[in-house]
């Protein structure tokens, strides 16, 4: 199925060309201080960016905000495809991990201090849907939508539902995506849980310490024809080894990987390149070499994490890694430059496979891996065509 074009916004910019020019030259100055305590800064991926503005309060949440803009960016394309297919054929699967939460604990903290509840507070703003029901009235289709809700991995498994909404002749085509903001709520949380890295993150690096946390948003148009770039393979597993540790072996990611293999009726030695989903925790990425090296230890792969470079950007990762993906595949990536591997220190001993900075190589097949709590794992396999 193809995926025929990409919206996407992130820290390191605001269309696809700008965000290609800061990848290819491992920009990590993205990458900035927060204060999150009178004593102590974090590094996030924030985006500065002016974002469109929504004039109906229910649904004027920074997410929206995000994927508006994403939407703006492919709006030419999606004018030609509702032209091509009934609004009754085209369906929405999005994915989400804080939604509203950002502007809700705003106005709702407000309360604490001066007892008084503002009028303005939605607890709609919570609601998974509202992603949805905004990009509905946005966009006016009327087949099948839904938001996805799995922490880390929710925007890698809206792919298999969309997938699946045309495979079942559901749906000709599908918008699919979405978007994450920062909020104190999962900043404070990872860093009382001891993830949260003391600088900025360093995903396979010997001294790796823990995740930053970014935002933004991306969203694709998946069809049902063949084109220049097309999402071949999806594999999924639950592994529920623990709420918030993965597996140690590697079982769930290893599962996941040979899944979306199967599905695309590959064998490891033809993926050329895998983004891994490498958060930069101690526990992560010494599992997902385990599965790595176990899967593709014939192959001469080569792998990186651009999380180094955005943050981890939760409920958006898989979309927006998904997106990077796409555009190393695309003409954009005109030197067919990796998305390089950057990191502050000296790599893990068994990471032998990752891509240097302007190291380029022409890839017909890679993978995108997200893992989140609880063991929920998606891999993605897309494919360029000549």
């Amino acid at each position: 199925m193809q995926l025929l074009t990409l919206g996407i916004i992130n820290n390191l910019g605001e269309s696809k060309e700008e965000i290609w020019r800061n990848v290819i030259i491992g920009n990590r100055n993205k990458l900035v201080k927060r204060e999150i305590k009178p004593d102590k800064s974090i590094y996030v991926g924030q985006i500065n960016n002016t974002l469109p503005k929504i004039a109906n309060n229910k649904y004027n949440i920074r997410v929206n905000q995000l994927l508006l803009h994403c939407f703006n960016q492919i709006e030419n394309d999606w004018i030609k495809l509702t032209k091509k297919y009934k609004l009754s054929r085209i369906g929405m699967v999005l994915g989400s991990n804080n939604v509203g939460l950002n502007k809700f604990e705003k106005l709702f903290g407000n309360y604490f201090q001066t007892k008084i509840l503002s009028k303005e507070l939605n607890p709609q703003w919570l609601e998974c849907g509202i992603l949805t029901e905004f990009m509905k009235n946005i966009t006016r289709i009327r087949g099948p939508n839904y938001t996805i809700s799995t922490a880390c991995s929710s925007t890698a498994k809206a792919f298999a539902v969309a997938r699946n909404f045309i495979k079942y002749n559901l749906c000709d085509a599908v918008l699919v995506g979405g978007a994450d903001d920062l909020c104190e709520f999962t900043i404070q949380g990872f860093d009382s849980l001891g993830a949260y890295a003391h600088e900025k993150t360093n995903p396979f690096c010997k001294n790796r310490d823990g995740i930053n946390i970014g935002e933004g948003g991306a969203l694709f148009i998946l069809t049902k024809e063949i084109g220049e770039i097309n999402l071949v393979g999806i594999g999924e597993s639950s592994d529920a080894y623990h709420v918030t540790s993965p597996d140690p072996s590697g079982k769930g990611a290893k599962l996941s990987m040979f899944r979306a293999l199967n599905d695309a009726k590959l064998i490891p030695q033809q993926i050329e390149y895998v983004n891994l989903h490498g958060t930069g925790t101690i526990q992560n990425d010494e599992m997902e070499l385990i599965a790595i090296n176990n899967i593709f230890k014939d192959s001469k792969i080569k792998y990186s994490s651009s999380k180094a470079l955005t943050g981890h950007l939760l409920g958006a990762a898989g979309v927006t890694e998904l997106g990077l993906c796409w555009l190393m595949l695309s003409d954009i990536n005109k030197q067919k430059n990796l998305i390089p591997h950057c990191i502050d220190g000296e790599i893990m001993c068994n990471a032998t496979g990752l891509a240097a900075l302007s190291e380029n190589k022409k890839v017909r097949y890679c993978l995108s891996n997200s893992f989140a709590f609880g063991g929920s794992n998606a891999s993605l396999i897309i494919e360029k065509r000549d």
